[in-house]
């Protein structure tokens, strides 16, 4: 009765954490003091309900405790580990959540493909004061609308723009032969400027007043068009058709899309008023992951809006992975709900199964001979509330490597933990696991861009350089590739942070108390990753950084100065005024670099 009083107490004060100031509360003193109990009971009944996972403890002097679930509801966010070194790193928690929360991430590619593209987004939107005009290029149906849309929800959640701030979207081609219509629309116009204006009118410009306006297909603006649209961008003043004096302003942030390669079509003076140019590659261009990323998605909303699972071939997923999809990522759409639509009303039960039966006549036709015959047994069922990571580890084989990695690392960890197996085995242990997923990364290498393969190499090099100068660490090259292809596969297959669970991160505590020089390595690692790359690394992703600087032993690099031996010699008879002079000098040596080595110890 005593310790659940305990517990349902500290729940109560958890519920707090986030706005508590005095950390006081959370001692076991402070806790025994407010309910009338001896010291020791408290702090027995407290280290009993950690023991069982009902209370989180913050290592500092005092220790804290913090009830799990309470804390969980207070922060928002799971919380996975038993321990922590401050409530600093508690609070973390919920700061990493934040920043995880970025409208781009839903994006599929955002890690990979799209990285570039992302990034040069976000240079466009937070540019002081009012932004850069940007350009996207790609072709129709790539996405070109939906990250102009992304961009502007991206400014209002990092606060640069209202929440109720306008995005317009402006169609050039419409008005490619009328520069009359183009003009009263972008720039307004007054009562009298033309026949059946009967009164003064805004235009788009003042519309989108901080805001953001969308100009699709802009090679089809007429010259006209061009130079009073460069005139705007260059001077931020307009007038209305029909003004003949003053000027107009307005704060608008421009995003400009053509399917062309506008360099050819637009006049020079606008052209180079757009300082970022980003081009979206088609969807065949994608790597193997991201189209499937891409195929489950829009199945997923497909089962939402039918209400119910949708069960797809294994046949069926493979030709989709190889279609030529002309239209992009709008043609994808297309035949997902064509399938699920011609699906629907051809089965002959209650449930929706896609099968081959159920493409569109010019779909068969694109497929190779290899994959004739009769399909490939099997079905994956796709639920309207599905996560898109499952399923494409469920489906990929290459995408499951994250599970059989982790997996083998606490299957060793349990061992050990038991006392079944050594230390040396669990090493062992580590050393196979670690293998044999490099291995497999190394068969699916041709999976993966070479581009991005290239530059996080590049991106290595210049953190270990980093590293070799903070802790002595050289890696060689061999290793150094090895990482970049996991990275890689990181990217293409985005960890799952919400599938880590309890065993996992006390595999991680373990490991940072059995090997703290290769765990410290790992935490330099992630901080540098994450400058150089904006990317968040998760605990997984510090966990296997420590498990691969202890496969390549950087130990030998890492070994603490025990001592530093200075020694001097002389022909000379010992009373020679040479050996006391050289005695002297070893001295004042002595006397310097004995406080280096104890400040660089520290």
């Amino acid at each position: 009765m005593v310790k659940d009083n305990i517990q349902q107490y500290i729940a109560g004060i958890t519920l707090e954490f986030d706005r508590c100031q005095d950390m006081s509360i959370y001692s076991a003193e402070q806790i025994a003091a407010v309910m009338k109990l001896k010291r020791n009971t408290v702090s027995g009944y407290l280290n009993q309900l950690a023991a069982e996972g009902s209370l989180v403890k913050i290592n500092s002097r005092p220790v804290y405790f913090l009830e799990r679930a309470a804390l969980e509801q207070a922060l928002g966010v799971p919380v996975y580990a038993d321990s922590f070194s401050s409530p600093e790193e508690v609070r973390g928690l919920k700061s990493e959540a934040c920043e995880e929360q970025d409208v781009f991430s839903s994006l599929t590619g955002s890690h990979g493909s799209l990285r570039q593209v992302i990034n040069q987004m976000k240079i466009a939107v937070k540019y002081p004061p009012n932004g850069l005009p940007i350009l996207i290029q790609g072709n129709t149906g790539v996405g070109k609308s939906h990250i102009a849309q992304l961009a502007w929800q991206y400014a209002v959640s990092q606060g640069i723009l209202k929440p109720d701030a306008p995005f317009l979207t402006f169609n050039c081609a419409q008005y490619y032969n009328n520069a009359e219509l183009l003009s009263s629309n972008l720039f307004g116009y007054i009562k009298g400027s033309f026949t059946g204006a009967s009164s003064d009118k805004t235009g788009l410009l003042e519309d989108a007043d901080n805001g953001i306006l969308f100009m699709d297909e802009v090679h089809r603006l007429s010259p006209e068009g061009q130079e009073k649209l460069f005139t705007f961008l260059d001077k931020g003043v307009f007038r209305r058709m029909g003004e003949t004096s003053g000027w107009r302003t307005s704060r608008v942030r421009f995003i400009f899309a053509s399917n062309l390669d506008s360099s050819g079509y637009m006049l020079q003076t606008l052209f180079r008023r757009i300082p970022i140019v980003v081009k979206i590659p088609d969807l065949k261009d994608r790597v193997r992951e991201e189209k499937l990323q891409m195929i489950y998605l829009y199945f997923i909303r497909e089962a939402k809006n039918l209400g119910q699972p949708v069960l797809v071939s294994r046949t069926v997923l493979s030709d989709m992975l190889e279609f030529q999809y002309e239209g992009n990522i709008g043609e994808l759409i297309n035949i997902v709900q064509y399938v699920c639509g011609n699906a629907l009303i051809n089965s002959r039960d209650s449930r929706i199964r896609v099968t081959r039966a159920c493409y569109p006549a010019y779909l068969l036709a694109q497929i190779p001979a290899r994959m004739g015959g009769s399909e490939q047994s099997g079905e994956i069922e796709i639920a309207p509330d599905a996560r898109v990571n499952s399923l494409v580890r469920l489906s990929d084989p290459g995408a499951a490597l994250e599970d059989e990695f982790f997996s083998g690392l606490l299957q060793a960890y349990q061992l050990v933990k038991t006392g079944q197996t050594g230390r040396r085995q669990f090493e062992s242990e580590l050393d196979r696991v670690l293998d044999r997923y490099l291995d497999q990364l190394y068969f699916r290498k041709q999976n993966y861009g070479k581009e991005d393969l290239s530059y996080l190499d590049q991106i290595l090099e210049q953190v270990f350089r980093q590293m070799e100068f903070q802790s002595g660490v050289t890696v060689a090259s061999g290793p150094r590739f090895s990482l970049a292809l996991h990275l890689t596969y990181r990217r293409a297959c985005p960890w799952d942070e919400a599938d880590g669970c309890r065993e996992l991160y006390q595999l991680a505590q373990y490991i940072r108390d059995v090997y703290p020089d290769e765990s410290r390595l790992g935490e330099h690692l992630s901080v540098n990753l994450q400058q150089q790359l904006e990317q968040r690394c998760t605990q997984k992703d510090k966990l296997f950084f420590t498990v691969f600087f202890r496969n390549i032993q950087v130990r030998s690099f890492v070994s603490r100065t025990r001592s530093l031996i200075l020694c001097h010699a002389t022909p000379q008879p010992a009373a020679s005024p040479t050996s006391a002079t050289a005695f002297s000098s070893f001295r004042c040596l002595r006397q310097w670099i004995c406080p280096w080595i104890s400040r660089r110890e520290r």
